[in-house]
């Protein structure tokens, strides 16, 4: 008796942990991944419905007419210990140009990582809310863009709402020129948050010197 009673418990036991398992994997899933590589669910191109061919970009992330400045890769400040994989592309300032500004797509693709951030912007007490996307243009090179205010209407169908903190996968095709959201003025900043503008081409390798200090972030190099 004690024996059968012991498999019953060691049969309980795995369940559990095999319960919370696909419990883990889910959440992990649903919740903020910040690896901008992250296409979607399958890692292998060949488990993914992905172009094999990447088209040259096309268009500008803003319109150039709306650009005052951009900081280029590299800067290490703040959080970023490491250089920084992503470009800031600040739009011209409010009281010059008082209107929202458009994301654009740079070049044909599919929208597969949409997130929700809510964060506290660095000197602030307001926590801000926008969203994170990744557009995937070929099954190595995506772009992703963080602080988008506001969807287009064709993208906020797909995505339907999102809570802060959380994410979806979608498969929503774009076009090269494309506006799939906006940018907008910030009370809470008396601007408009820059635009954070990365782009990830998983078929070349930098060759850092050191890379296992990149563990993690393997898309830095």
């Amino acid at each position: 008796d004690r024996g059968f009673a012991s498999i019953i418990i060691v049969i309980v036991i795995i369940l559990i942990l095999l319960a919370l398992f696909f419990i883990l994997k889910q959440s992990n899933r649903e919740s903020g991944n910040q690896n901008p590589n992250f296409f979607s669910g399958a890692e292998r191109a060949e488990d993914r419905d992905c172009k094999k061919e990447f088209t040259k970009f096309s268009s500008s992330p803003l319109k150039v007419e709306d650009i005052e400045f951009i900081e280029p890769m590299g800067r290490m400040h703040a959080e970023h210990v490491t250089p920084t994989d992503h470009q800031y592309i600040r739009p011209l300032p409010w009281d010059i140009e008082p209107k929202p500004r458009d994301f654009i797509s740079p070049g044909d693709g599919t929208i597969v990582d949409v997130q929700r951030l809510n964060f506290t912007p660095s000197g602030q007490n307001t926590p801000v809310s926008d969203y994170r996307v990744v557009i995937e243009h070929s099954c190595d090179v995506s772009t992703t863009y963080i602080h988008i205010s506001e969807f287009s209407d064709k993208v906020k169908k797909a995505v339907e709402e999102i809570e802060p903190g959380r994410k979806k996968l979608v498969k929503i095709p774009v076009t090269a020129g494309e506006v799939i959201g906006k940018i907008k003025y910030l009370p809470e900043l008396g601007e408009a948050y820059q635009v954070d503008f990365t782009v990830v081409d998983k078929s070349i390798t930098l060759g850092f010197i050191s890379p296992s200090l990149y563990k993690g972030n393997e898309w830095l190099i």
